[in-house]
């Protein structure tokens, strides 16, 4: 996150996980994640997957 903040200090980082990985899920919310966005991801091989994006906000100046 440091690195993030640093090259681009205007700009959030986010990330997508799949909804079953709940102790992924935890560890970002754990860590100051919020909840942005939740979709299905549908595969042209037939199947769907849920997934949920999440974000850490910009830092706000110190």
């Amino acid at each position: 996150m440091a690195w993030a903040a640093d090259e681009h200090p205007s700009s959030s980082v986010y990330l997508e996980v799949l909804r079953a990985n709940t102790r992924a899920i935890a560890f970002y919310e754990r860590h100051g994640a919020l909840r942005t966005d939740e979709r299905v991801c549908r595969f042209e091989q037939g199947f769907e997957l849920a997934e949920l994006e999440y974000t850490w906000p910009v830092a706000s100046p110190a």
